[in-house]
């Protein structure tokens, strides 16, 4: 596309995360991206599951000769270079980089340089799919998302590994918001959660402290449920959702649950995305809809 017909606004920016490995975001975050295209939205597709991408895969698509190695490693090369054709009319896929064998603990300034060309991509909406845990880089591209997207399986470790990453997550906010005011603060080991702090500030510099407040309250993450058998399961989200509210004091919504079903494994093996399979089931009435209520929420903000 020529440079004079480049979009003039920011893309919106999805970052899907998990708090463990094994749940399904690969999966959601390619369906997603389908789903915006079937819309009519011009959609990148990044992975940044650095060490361990396979969206390629995913896709049925052959790895590509440049990804985002290439970004890391050649001044020349920008993130817009380096999205290709999915097939998918409306879809273009960034590869994540397999060929660097320190990716996976990315340097700053090459992680602030893929978080500052990701906003300048050319297209009306980005999906970051994030690798799984609670690492500095996964944390800093989950907080990049306009939204934030967490993908949880209806089970114990997984349901313990959201709450971890979450706190995590917030500690991160605040961190990086104390910091922009021009604050050298990080989260009381003692304290755990940043709002006590924010109160001790607010005695001698009110101003800041709301500052700081509404900075780290714009963490709004977003919860979907995969895999879920029953109605108790699918229930799950806005429970998770009550509990962070309770316990963290951040606003945790639940976005919608899919459920288990076999043609999804199928579709995986087949290297073949569901939502690209004759016919339409489950899964994709509930891709469908969570890609609805995003555009809707994307609106309302």
């Amino acid at each position: 596309m020529c440079t004079e017909l480049r979009q003039a606004t920011a893309p919106q920016i999805w970052a899907i995360a998990s708090g463990k490995g094994g749940v399904g975001k690969s999966v959601i975050a390619t369906n997603l991206a389908i789903s915006l295209a079937k819309e009519g939205r011009r959609c990148t597709l990044i992975d940044a599951d650095l060490g361990g991408a396979n969206l390629h895969t995913l896709l049925g698509m052959q790895r590509p000769k440049r990804d985002l190695t290439h970004l890391f490693t050649d001044n020349q090369v920008n993130l817009q270079q380096l999205a290709i054709p999915t097939g998918i009319d409306g879809l273009d896929l960034v590869c994540g980089s397999m060929d660097m064998l320190d990716v996976a603990n990315l340097h700053l300034a090459k992680k602030q340089k893929l978080i500052r060309q990701v906003a300048s991509l050319d297209n009306e909406h980005v999906i970051i799919d994030i690798g799984a845990g609670s690492s500095f880089n996964s944390l800093d591209f989950f907080l990049l998302g306009h939204q934030s997207i967490l993908v949880v399986l209806p089970t114990p470790s997984s349901l313990e590994n959201v709450y971890h990453f979450l706190k995590a997550a917030l500690s991160r906010k605040f961190t990086q918001a104390a910091r922009r005011l021009g604050l050298s603060l990080s989260i009381d080991s003692s304290a755990l959660l940043p709002w006590p702090q924010i109160e001790k500030l607010r005695a001698t510099q009110p101003l800041t402290a709301d500052a700081l407040q509404e900075e780290v309250g714009r963490l709004q993450p977003r919860i979907i449920i995969n895999q879920a058998r029953t109605v108790e399961e699918r229930q799950l989200g806005g429970q998770i959702a009550l509990a962070c509210r309770h316990f963290f004091n951040i606003n945790v919504e639940a976005l919608g649950s899919i459920d288990f079903d076999e043609r999804v494994y199928t579709s995986v093996q087949k290297m073949k995305p569901a939502l690209q399979e004759e016919g339409e089931f489950g899964f994709d009435l509930a891709i469908h809809d969570i890609t609805r209520n995003l555009l809707d929420s994307g609106r309302s903000k």
